[in-house]
Protein backbone atom coordinates (compact mmCIF):
# COMPACT_ATOMS: atom_id res chain seq x y z
CA UNK A 1 0.00 0.00 0.00
CA UNK A 2 1.59 3.35 -0.89
CA UNK A 3 0.67 5.91 1.35
CA UNK A 4 1.58 9.51 0.69
CA UNK A 5 0.53 11.46 4.12
CA UNK A 6 1.92 15.46 2.97
CA UNK A 7 -1.57 16.87 1.48
CA UNK A 8 -0.41 18.07 -2.20
CA UNK A 9 -1.94 21.35 -3.57
CA UNK A 10 -2.47 19.84 -6.86
CA UNK A 11 -5.23 17.88 -6.21
CA UNK A 12 -8.48 19.64 -6.29
CA UNK A 13 -11.19 18.79 -4.76
CA UNK A 14 -14.21 18.06 -4.21
CA UNK A 15 -17.87 17.00 -5.33
CA UNK A 16 -19.43 16.97 -1.86
CA UNK A 17 -17.29 19.83 -0.23
CA UNK A 18 -17.44 23.35 -1.14
CA UNK A 19 -14.53 23.61 -3.17
CA UNK A 20 -15.38 26.39 -5.63
CA UNK A 21 -14.24 28.18 -8.66
CA UNK A 22 -12.20 31.47 -8.09
CA UNK A 23 -14.59 33.36 -10.03
CA UNK A 24 -17.19 32.72 -7.90
CA UNK A 25 -15.20 33.52 -4.89
CA UNK A 26 -18.04 35.58 -3.41
CA UNK A 27 -20.62 33.36 -3.27
CA UNK A 28 -18.48 30.74 -2.00
CA UNK A 29 -17.39 32.48 1.00
CA UNK A 30 -21.65 32.63 1.48
CA UNK A 31 -21.97 29.22 0.59
CA UNK A 32 -18.63 27.84 3.03
CA UNK A 33 -19.95 30.00 6.27
CA UNK A 34 -23.58 28.76 5.82
CA UNK A 35 -22.42 24.83 5.21
CA UNK A 36 -18.94 24.55 7.28
CA UNK A 37 -19.68 26.44 10.09
CA UNK A 38 -19.91 25.27 13.93
CA UNK A 39 -20.80 21.87 13.43
CA UNK A 40 -21.47 19.61 16.51
CA UNK A 41 -21.01 15.54 16.94
CA UNK A 42 -23.98 13.53 16.50
CA UNK A 43 -25.28 10.07 18.21
CA UNK A 44 -26.67 7.41 17.18
CA UNK A 45 -30.01 8.32 18.23
CA UNK A 46 -30.03 11.11 15.60
CA UNK A 47 -28.77 9.25 12.41
CA UNK A 48 -32.06 8.66 11.20
CA UNK A 49 -33.40 12.29 11.49
CA UNK A 50 -29.77 13.27 9.83
CA UNK A 51 -30.09 11.32 6.73
CA UNK A 52 -33.20 12.86 5.83
CA UNK A 53 -32.37 16.28 6.15
CA UNK A 54 -28.81 15.57 4.14
CA UNK A 55 -31.15 14.91 1.56
CA UNK A 56 -33.67 17.89 2.47
CA UNK A 57 -30.58 20.13 1.94
CA UNK A 58 -29.58 18.70 -1.66
CA UNK A 59 -33.13 19.04 -2.56
CA UNK A 60 -33.13 22.93 -1.35
CA UNK A 61 -29.79 23.98 -3.12
CA UNK A 62 -29.84 21.52 -5.65
CA UNK A 63 -29.18 24.20 -8.36
CA UNK A 64 -26.46 26.28 -6.06
CA UNK A 65 -24.67 23.41 -5.40
CA UNK A 66 -24.76 22.01 -9.14
CA UNK A 67 -23.34 25.61 -10.27
CA UNK A 68 -20.39 25.56 -7.77
CA UNK A 69 -19.55 22.12 -8.21
CA UNK A 70 -19.95 21.00 -11.87
CA UNK A 71 -16.27 23.67 -13.07
CA UNK A 72 -13.70 22.57 -10.37
CA UNK A 73 -10.60 21.20 -12.13
CA UNK A 74 -10.10 18.06 -10.78
CA UNK A 75 -8.30 16.46 -13.56
CA UNK A 76 -5.56 15.58 -11.45
CA UNK A 77 -7.72 13.23 -9.21
CA UNK A 78 -8.64 10.97 -12.56
CA UNK A 79 -4.70 9.99 -13.13
CA UNK A 80 -4.00 7.34 -10.75
CA UNK A 81 -7.31 6.00 -10.72
CA UNK A 82 -7.70 6.18 -14.80
CA UNK A 83 -4.41 4.61 -14.85
CA UNK A 84 -5.87 1.08 -13.63
CA UNK A 85 -8.44 0.83 -16.31
CA UNK A 86 -8.74 0.19 -20.17
CA UNK A 87 -9.92 2.27 -22.20
CA UNK A 88 -13.82 2.12 -22.87
CA UNK A 89 -14.32 0.51 -19.49
CA UNK A 90 -17.21 0.28 -17.42
CA UNK A 91 -17.38 3.46 -14.58
CA UNK A 92 -20.04 3.39 -11.75
CA UNK A 93 -19.78 7.56 -10.97
CA UNK A 94 -21.40 6.78 -7.15
CA UNK A 95 -22.91 9.71 -5.73
CA UNK A 96 -22.09 11.86 -9.12
CA UNK A 97 -23.59 15.08 -7.77
CA UNK A 98 -23.33 17.25 -11.02
CA UNK A 99 -22.49 15.02 -13.72
CA UNK A 100 -18.89 17.03 -13.71
CA UNK A 101 -16.83 13.46 -13.55
CA UNK A 102 -19.59 11.42 -15.81
CA UNK A 103 -18.96 13.75 -18.52
CA UNK A 104 -15.05 13.98 -18.14
CA UNK A 105 -15.03 10.18 -18.55
CA UNK A 106 -17.35 9.85 -21.15
CA UNK A 107 -15.37 12.33 -22.82
CA UNK A 108 -12.40 10.35 -22.86
CA UNK A 109 -14.11 7.16 -24.02
CA UNK A 110 -15.61 5.20 -20.97
CA UNK A 111 -18.75 4.02 -20.11
CA UNK A 112 -20.09 5.61 -17.47
CA UNK A 113 -23.36 4.38 -15.25
CA UNK A 114 -24.14 7.45 -13.01
CA UNK A 115 -26.35 7.50 -9.72
CA UNK A 116 -27.35 9.76 -7.34
CA UNK A 117 -29.80 9.50 -4.23
CA UNK A 118 -30.92 12.99 -4.15
CA UNK A 119 -33.77 13.13 -7.34
CA UNK A 120 -32.80 17.03 -7.95
CA UNK A 121 -28.93 16.36 -8.34
CA UNK A 122 -29.93 13.84 -10.40
CA UNK A 123 -31.70 15.80 -12.55
CA UNK A 124 -29.46 18.09 -13.35
CA UNK A 125 -26.50 15.64 -13.56
CA UNK A 126 -28.84 14.45 -16.41
CA UNK A 127 -28.73 18.02 -18.11
CA UNK A 128 -25.43 18.37 -17.44
CA UNK A 129 -23.97 14.85 -18.96
CA UNK A 130 -27.20 13.96 -21.61
CA UNK A 131 -27.31 10.48 -20.12
CA UNK A 132 -29.31 9.22 -17.68
CA UNK A 133 -28.44 8.97 -13.88
CA UNK A 134 -30.72 6.99 -12.13
CA UNK A 135 -32.06 8.06 -8.54
CA UNK A 136 -30.30 5.31 -6.07
CA UNK A 137 -28.41 5.30 -2.35
CA UNK A 138 -25.43 3.59 -1.79
CA UNK A 139 -27.55 1.54 0.55
CA UNK A 140 -29.81 0.29 -2.33
CA UNK A 141 -27.56 -0.51 -4.88
CA UNK A 142 -27.80 -3.88 -6.31
CA UNK A 143 -25.19 -4.50 -9.01
CA UNK A 144 -23.25 -7.30 -9.65
CA UNK A 145 -19.60 -7.71 -11.58
CA UNK A 146 -20.43 -5.48 -13.71
CA UNK A 147 -18.03 -2.34 -13.41
CA UNK A 148 -14.06 -2.44 -13.96
CA UNK A 149 -13.98 0.94 -11.75
CA UNK A 150 -16.03 2.65 -9.55
CA UNK A 151 -15.91 6.20 -8.46
CA UNK A 152 -16.86 7.88 -5.32
CA UNK A 153 -15.60 11.12 -5.23
CA UNK A 154 -16.63 12.52 -1.70
CA UNK A 155 -19.68 11.04 -2.10
CA UNK A 156 -19.57 8.14 0.94
CA UNK A 157 -19.03 11.03 3.48
CA UNK A 158 -23.26 10.92 4.12
CA UNK A 159 -23.08 7.24 4.84
CA UNK A 160 -23.63 6.71 8.01
CA UNK A 161 -20.29 4.43 10.12
CA UNK A 162 -23.37 2.03 10.84
CA UNK A 163 -24.05 1.33 7.22
CA UNK A 164 -20.37 1.66 5.68
CA UNK A 165 -19.26 -1.97 5.69
CA UNK A 166 -22.70 -3.19 3.99
CA UNK A 167 -22.06 -0.06 1.59
CA UNK A 168 -18.62 -1.11 0.89
CA UNK A 169 -19.58 -4.84 -0.08
CA UNK A 170 -22.06 -3.35 -2.32
CA UNK A 171 -19.24 -2.14 -3.94
CA UNK A 172 -17.25 -4.73 -3.96
CA UNK A 173 -20.02 -6.91 -5.68
CA UNK A 174 -20.65 -3.81 -8.28
CA UNK A 175 -16.59 -4.22 -9.30
CA UNK A 176 -15.81 -7.37 -11.62
CA UNK A 177 -12.69 -9.04 -10.27
CA UNK A 178 -9.57 -7.31 -9.44
CA UNK A 179 -11.56 -3.85 -10.07
CA UNK A 180 -10.75 -0.80 -8.81
CA UNK A 181 -12.39 1.61 -6.29
CA UNK A 182 -11.68 5.20 -5.40
CA UNK A 183 -12.93 7.25 -2.67
CA UNK A 184 -11.96 10.50 -1.15
CA UNK A 185 -13.16 11.22 2.75
CA UNK A 186 -12.77 14.19 5.09
CA UNK A 187 -9.91 13.17 7.37
CA UNK A 188 -11.34 13.66 10.82
CA UNK A 189 -12.65 12.62 13.81
CA UNK A 190 -16.77 10.99 14.48
CA UNK A 191 -19.95 11.77 12.44
CA UNK A 192 -21.03 15.36 12.39
CA UNK A 193 -24.04 17.90 12.18
CA UNK A 194 -23.14 20.75 10.00
CA UNK A 195 -25.53 23.76 10.94
CA UNK A 196 -27.60 23.31 7.29
CA UNK A 197 -28.57 19.38 8.62
CA UNK A 198 -26.00 17.50 7.00
CA UNK A 199 -24.63 14.50 8.59
CA UNK A 200 -20.97 13.80 7.47
CA UNK A 201 -18.89 11.06 8.90
CA UNK A 202 -15.34 11.83 8.65
CA UNK A 203 -11.76 9.31 9.27
CA UNK A 204 -8.70 9.01 9.63
CA UNK A 205 -6.31 7.50 6.98
CA UNK A 206 -5.83 4.06 8.98
CA UNK A 207 -9.10 3.70 10.16
CA UNK A 208 -10.82 4.27 6.49
CA UNK A 209 -8.67 1.64 5.10
CA UNK A 210 -8.96 -0.86 7.80
CA UNK A 211 -12.11 -0.73 6.70
CA UNK A 212 -11.55 -1.48 2.85
CA UNK A 213 -9.48 -4.81 3.90
CA UNK A 214 -12.04 -5.93 6.30
CA UNK A 215 -13.35 -9.06 5.25
CA UNK A 216 -11.35 -9.58 2.76
CA UNK A 217 -12.85 -7.23 0.20
CA UNK A 218 -10.41 -4.84 -1.20
CA UNK A 219 -6.86 -4.54 -0.92
CA UNK A 220 -5.63 -1.04 -1.04
CA UNK A 221 -3.33 -0.18 -3.72
CA UNK A 222 -2.09 3.81 -2.94
CA UNK A 223 -3.64 6.17 -0.04
CA UNK A 224 -2.87 10.25 -0.23
CA UNK A 225 -4.24 13.54 0.77
CA UNK A 226 -5.18 16.13 -0.96
CA UNK A 227 -6.00 19.63 0.66
CA UNK A 228 -9.39 21.41 -0.47
CA UNK A 229 -9.40 24.87 -2.44
CA UNK A 230 -11.18 26.65 0.18
CA UNK A 231 -10.63 28.86 3.44
CA UNK A 232 -11.05 25.87 5.64
CA UNK A 233 -8.28 24.17 4.97
CA UNK A 234 -9.72 21.22 4.88
CA UNK A 235 -7.84 17.54 4.30
CA UNK A 236 -9.35 14.78 2.22
CA UNK A 237 -8.20 11.45 2.31
CA UNK A 238 -7.84 9.68 -0.98
CA UNK A 239 -8.37 5.72 -1.74
CA UNK A 240 -7.35 3.82 -4.71
CA UNK A 241 -8.35 0.15 -3.49
CA UNK A 242 -8.32 -3.14 -5.54
CA UNK A 243 -11.15 -6.29 -5.10
CA UNK A 244 -9.44 -9.32 -4.32
CA UNK A 245 -11.24 -11.73 -6.45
Amino acid sequence: MKIYSKPDSRLRHNRKSRCLSSEADKAKSCFLQKSLAKCRVVGHDRLLECQPRTLDFYREHAREYCRFTANLSVGELYIPFLKEISKGSRILDAGCGSGRDTKAFSAKGFAVTAIDASPQIARMARDLTGQPCRVLSFQEMDFRNEFEGIWACASLVHVPRRDVSDVLRRLARALKPLGILYVSLKEGKGEIITPDGRLFCNYSLTEYAELLTADGLFKVAKVWKSKAVDSSGQVWLNFLARKTA
